[in-house]
């Protein structure tokens, strides 16, 4: 049998609630929508609420189609709408 090829994973930092850290190694290649799963269960938010944005600041929404790769981040801001 082929050897079994670990999948590549990068540490993605996920800020949340204003001043919250969480550490969650996902694909890079995977679009968002595919990891958000992971961050939601980290961050113990539900997927519905949960919006995605490049940062605090000014707000810029990501585009969930798109993996960390394409988009070029290692960080972002989970920002839980129901709240």
């Amino acid at each position: 049998p082929a050897p079994l090829i670990p999948e590549k994973t990068v540490r993605l930092v996920v800020n949340y609630l204003g001043t919250q850290k969480a550490l969650v190694r996902v694909n890079p290649e995977l679009s968002l929508q595919n990891i958000l799963p992971a961050i939601c269960e980290k961050c113990e938010f539900q997927d519905e609420s949960v919006i995605l944005l490049r940062d605090a600041i000014n707000k810029e929404e990501l585009d969930m189609a798109k993996s960390l790769n394409s988009l070029g981040i290692k960080e972002l801001y989970a920002w839980n709408s129901r709240q």
